[in-house]
């Protein structure tokens, strides 16, 4: 895939989790504990290959290569309720950041601190 984003992949994280609490409930055990453990892997793909320790956000990537532009897309995997609590923590430091997502109405498409901001 050329691109890898973080939005796409919370939307693949939770899906599978969704997939697993359906087979669960159809009586599917063996199938929900599949879902489950592809979920899980594919959490922590997202945190292995696009977080970035460093910025404290999730980057996507265009071809293996950082795309450096810091939108809302890089706070989505907060939504899996799959990250540690440190992670969790530095992505709502940013998201309540006035500098950088929290403006006077929030969510801006850019981060109000990346040079690809224009108001």
């Amino acid at each position: 895939m050329p691109v890898e984003a973080p939005d796409l992949n919370t939307y693949l994280v939770m899906q599978l989790e969704a997939l697993a609490k359906i087979a669960r409930v159809i009586g599917l055990h063996a199938e929900a504990e599949e879902w489950d453990a592809k979920s899980a892997e594919m959490a922590k793909r997202l945190i292995d290959v696009l977080w970035d320790d460093e910025a404290g956000l999730f980057w996507a990537l265009h071809n293996g290569e950082r795309v450096n532009v810091r939108t809302p897309f890089s706070l989505y995997p907060m939504m899996t309720g799959k990250l540690s609590s440190d992670i969790c923590q530095r992505l709502v430091d940013k998201l309540t950041d006035p500098n950088s997502f929290w403006t006077r109405y929030p969510v801006p498409t850019v981060a109000k601190d990346d040079p690809k901001y224009a108001p």
